[in-house]
C-alpha cells in the first residue's frame, strides 16, 4: 500500500491541484522525517522485546494516517497535506523495520545475505504488482464517480444547472468554455473522491496487518522475557 500511496499521492497533488514537482516534493518529505530519527531506537527496542506489539501499533498508526489521507479534497491546504504525510511517517518504523527484521529471525548467518535478496525481490515485485492493482482501482473509481457526478448535475433543475455553470463561468466566457470549465472540475471531483476511496482500502489493509501480525513467529531473544530466553539458549 505504501508505493501504491506514494505514486497515487504525487499524481493526484500535481494533476488535480496542481502543485509543480517542488512543493509536491516538499509535502512528500515529510513522511521520511520521523523514520530517519527513530529507526536507530527501533532496532535497539525490536532485540529487547516481542516485535508483535510494535506491528499491531504501527498497524493502527498507519490506518488512522491513511483515513486521514482519505479526508484530503481538492480544498485541502498544504499544511494539512504534510501533516497528514507525516502521520504515515509515524506507522514506518513501528511497522515495517519490526516485520522486516522478524522475518530475517532465526536464520543461521550463512543464509542471511541470501535471504535478505530473496526478500527484496519479493518486496519489489509485489511493490510493482500493487502498484499497478492500486492505479487501476483508482482509474476505475475515477470512472465510477464522473459518471454519478455528471448524472446528479443533469438531474438538478435548470436553476441549479445554471448557477453551476455561472460559478465556473468568467465574465468573457462563452456557454461551450464554461461547460468545458464545468467537466474540468467534475473531473478533479472525481479523481479526488476515487483516491479517497483507494485510502480506505490501504487503511482496511493496515487493520489486517495489525492483527495479522500477531501471528507472525518470533525468535527467543525477541520473546520479551530475557530470563526465559537466557534459560533457552544456554540449554
Amino acid at each position: 500500500s505504501f508505493p501504491t500511496r506514494r505514486s497515487s499521492d504525487l499524481i493526484w497533488m500535481q494533476t488535480v491541484l496542481g502543485y509543480n514537482a517542488r512543493v509536491s516534493g516538499i509535502v512528500m518529505a515529510t513522511t521520511s522525517i520521523i523514520p530517519l530519527l527513530t529507526l536507530p531506537v527501533v532496532g535497539q527496542v525490536f532485540r529487547k522485546m516481542d516485535p508483535r506489539p510494535l506491528i499491531t501499533l504501527g498497524g493502527i498508526v498507519g490506518a488512522w494516517a491513511l483515513w486521514l489521507h482519505a479526508r484530503s479534497t481538492t480544498g485541502a491546504s498544504f499544511e494539512y497535506l504534510a501533516i497528514t504525510r507525516f502521520a504515515i511517517g509515524l506507522a514506518m518504523p513501528l511497522a515495517w523495520i519490526p516485520l522486516m527484521m522478524t522475518i530475517m529471525t532465526g536464520l543461521p548467518p550463512a543464509k542471511i545475505s541470501s535471504a535478505a535478496g530473496l526478500f527484496n525481490f519479493w518486496r519489489m515485485l509485489a511493490s510493482s504488482v500493487g502498484t499497478a492493482i492500486g492505479v487501476t482501482f483508482w482509474d476505475e473509481r475515477t470512472v465510477i464517480h464522473r459518471e454519478r457526478l455528471v448524472e446528479t448535475v443533469s438531474r438538478s433543475g435548470d436553476s441549479e444547472g445554471l448557477q453551476m455553470l455561472q460559478s465556473v463561468q468568467g465574465p468573457s466566457q462563452d456557454p461551450q468554455s464554461a461547460l468545458a470549465a464545468l467537466d474540468a472540475m467534475i473531473i478533479r471531483e472525481s479523481s479526488t473522491l476515487a483516491q479517497q476511496d483507494l485510502f480506505l482500502v490501504f487503511a482496511a489493509a493496515m487493520i489486517l496487518m495489525a492483527v495479522g501480525g500477531w501471528w507472525l513467529k518470533v525468535g527467543a531473544s525477541n520473546a520479551g522475557h530475557a530470563p526465559g530466553s537466557g534459560a533457552v539458549a544456554h540449554d
